[in-house]
């Protein structure tokens, strides 16, 4: 490729879902991957209640969360930008697991392309026993 042809950003989610998921206390880290020409800089928010984006928390293509909280769980969002065009950013899902909350058991895909899971949760109910969900 020559050097001196502008490529806009391009910004994608790693894994493809966008969907993370951490243990309350562990550490997680969130990642994307941008290329463009000049190679884009790559910096993390993460949205407010309100839909709207906090300011930077992060720069890079990694964004690593440690000791993570039930309060962090959200939208982060990754936006890549090299001044060619607009900004594109791609959404991060953060999901926190409490010490009782599900355990993935199992994950695949249908026919149609849907991503399934089974998952199980730890707590019992007193009328039944372990509690399980599919979606």
């Amino acid at each position: 490729m020559c050097s001196n042809i502008l490529i806009p950003p391009s910004v994608r989610a790693i894994p493809p879902t966008g969907q993370v998921t951490a243990r309350k206390g562990g550490a997680v880290t969130l990642e994307c991957k941008a290329s463009g020409n000049p190679v884009p800089s790559i910096y993390w928010t993460k949205r407010t209640g309100m839909g709207k984006s906090a300011s930077k928390i992060g720069e890079g293509p990694v964004l690593s969360l440690e000791r993570v909280e039930r309060q962090q769980a959200g939208v982060y969002q990754c936006t890549a930008d090299n001044s060619v065009g607009d900004p594109v950013t791609v959404d991060m899902r953060l999901d926190v697991l409490s010490a009782a909350a599900a355990v993935l058991l199992e994950c695949w895909s249908d026919l149609a392309g849907r991503l399934n899971t089974l998952a199980t949760d730890r707590r019992r109910r007193r009328d039944k026993g372990p509690f399980s969900q599919h979606s």
